[in-house]
């Protein structure tokens, strides 16, 4: 139904972007050395030194009523991303009813074009952990009464000095955020 949320996991797609927040503390952000598991899933790693990594080709996709909670702070979204390069091809994407982020990036240098996000149960797009990308061309909106923010680039608190810094633009946008 239109109404429907969280009836699925999500999608999840890893590359070998640059990510700045590494498992290893003594790894080198950026490096070959930096990877990480990422959110949602059980040990399934992201992250590496390939800026132009080629993640494939993701043209004309909806996902409808996605996202899941797997434990206090490790959710799956509508859409993740990690470490995902700028060889990767990401347009026309529409995210509907995910019960947590409808997009979030972890890393990477992925540009995204004309995205659809609705009625996200938390932050519409999420970049953080070193992402550097350019996102043109967004509708998002949310439901009355649910939703975080419209969009949510940061890094980890603890790790906030690490790099590659996180560097998210946005272009050509219109964010309906309904707080009835």
């Amino acid at each position: 139904t239109a109404s429907s949320i969280g009836e699925w996991g999500g999608l999840v797609i890893l590359g070998r972007g640059p990510i700045a927040d590494c498992a290893d503390a003594a790894a080198t952000g950026g490096t070959v050395g930096c990877v990480a598991p990422v959110e949602g899933t059980s040990g399934s790693i992201y992250g590496g030194a390939s800026p132009n990594d080629n993640s494939g080709t993701i043209r004309y996709l909806q996902v409808r009523y996605p996202g899941f909670r797997v434990d206090t702070n490790n959710e799956l979204n509508g859409i993740t991303m990690a470490g995902v390069g700028g060889g990767t091809i990401f347009e026309n994407v529409q995210v509907h009813n995910s019960s947590d982020d409808g997009m979030e990036v972890f890393g990477g240098r992925v540009n995204m074009k004309h995205l659809i996000v609705a009625g996200a149960e938390d932050d519409n797009i999420d970049t953080d952990t070193g992402t550097k990308t350019n996102i043109q061309y967004i509708i998002a909106t949310q439901r009355n009464g649910v939703g975080d923010s419209m969009i949510e680039a940061d890094s980890d608190n603890a790790n906030d000095g690490n790099t590659p810094r996180q560097n998210t633009k946005i272009a050509n946008f219109t964010f309906l955020q309904n707080n009835g």
